[in-house]
């Protein structure tokens, strides 16, 4: 039988910038069963809903996570890793947004904590390579102004979406 190919969950890596410099937003994610992944840092993700865009899904999971919309919405590509425990393949889209410095995070009941870390610690505090990579592609956008304008999903698009 051939790998089962999973593709209903987004990444949301959210960033902010300020006196401090870019600084990522990491959730630790509480512990409720000893098969689901949980116990470890990640970024913003969760499951699409029926008739919703990838994008949509993440400005969703976005507010309902952290209580936060984004300023600036950024296309990361794919997240892609192979889970031997269920035979599955993970294709995850994968988001980047910039929010304001001022707003305050508010949890959903899905997490414990929460951190702003620079690019060095929130590296070392994210568990799976794929991860990794999508904060490094973020850190590099919130940098580097010419890459993140080849990447930015207009405003428009995603406000009268």
């Amino acid at each position: 039988m051939p790998s089962e190919v999973y593709t209903d969950t987004v990444n949301c890596f959210v960033f902010r910038q300020g006196a401090e410099g870019v600084l990522h937003l990491l959730l630790l994610k509480s512990t409720r069963s000893p098969d689901d992944e949980s116990g470890h840092w990640q970024a913003v993700s969760g499951k699409r809903e029926p008739r919703e865009t990838c994008w949509q899904a993440a400005i969703r999971e976005l507010s309902e996570e952290t209580g936060r919309s984004p300023e600036r919405l950024f296309d990361l590509g794919v997240e892609l890793y192979y889970d031997y425990r269920k035979d599955r393949i993970h294709m995850h889209p994968s988001f980047a947004a910039e929010v304001s410095a001022e707003a305050a995070v508010r949890l959903s009941g899905e997490h414990d904590e929460f951190v702003w870390a620079d690019a060095e610690q929130a590296l070392r505090r994210l568990f799976y390579p794929g991860q990794r990579a999508l904060l490094q592609q973020t850190q590099a956008l919130a940098t580097h102004s010419a890459e993140a304008r080849g990447r930015e999903i207009p405003r428009e698009v995603w406000l009268n979406g």
